[in-house]
């Protein structure tokens, strides 16, 4: 009679934990891109009123020192600004033969006290299929969704081969029969199989 041994070799990574670190993966890409993206837009934010604060401080800056110029009574600054915005000139200066007297453009002096304008541009975003679907609302269910379901496959117990199987039967099978055969009554012995207490 021949024997055959058979033996089984454990996996050495059970197929369960790939499913469980693709569902992590992907749950966790889809809470955490969404928040970056928030921190990143309130940065953003931040930075524009920075850049409006800085610039509304130097409009002051330009105002304050014109307005210190005209309580200095500068004498530069009166014909400057009689000449340029009222068209007067002093009565004892004439105007130069064959210039055109131009038309200013504005009547206030305040354009040339503004700082320069401020060009605004919008925020860069990530171009990644990614981002596109952990920022979509409705993409953003089916991600959780699935990595929720690979997680799931992940925390299954490993399978076992239909002979592992089959031998976990048979020795379910030995053990109920055992156990039947001991709880079995023992028969009781008959008379003649008795020994006589009277033999010689």
């Amino acid at each position: 009679m021949r024997f055959r041994i058979t033996t089984t070799i454990a996996p050495i990574l059970d197929p369960g934990w790939l499913f469980l670190l693709a569902g992590v993966t992907i749950i966790g890409a889809t809470v955490l891109i969404p928040a970056t993206d928030e921190l990143a837009e309130a940065r953003w934010q931040r930075e524009r009123s920075l850049t409006q604060e800085r610039r509304r401080e130097q409009r002051l800056q330009s105002y304050q020192q014109y307005l210190d110029a005209l309580d200095s009574n500068n004498q530069l600054l009166a014909l400057s600004l009689a000449a340029s915005e009222l068209n007067l000139i002093p009565t004892d200066r004439d105007p130069l033969p064959g210039l055109s007297r131009g038309i200013p453009d504005s009547a206030t002096i305040f354009n040339a006290l503004e700082p320069t304008p401020i060009v605004w541009t919008e925020r860069p975003l990530p171009d990644s299929i990614l981002y596109r679907w952990t920022t979509d609302d409705a993409k953003r269910l089916w991600l959780i969704a699935g990595g929720a379901l690979a997680c799931f496959f992940g925390l299954l117990p490993p399978s076992r081969s239909r002979q592992e199987v089959g031998q976990a039967l048979n020795a379910q099978r030995k053990r109920r029969s055992n156990a039947q055969v001991e709880a079995k009554p023992k028969t009781p012995m008959s008379r003649a199989a008795r020994p006589s207490n009277n033999a010689a």
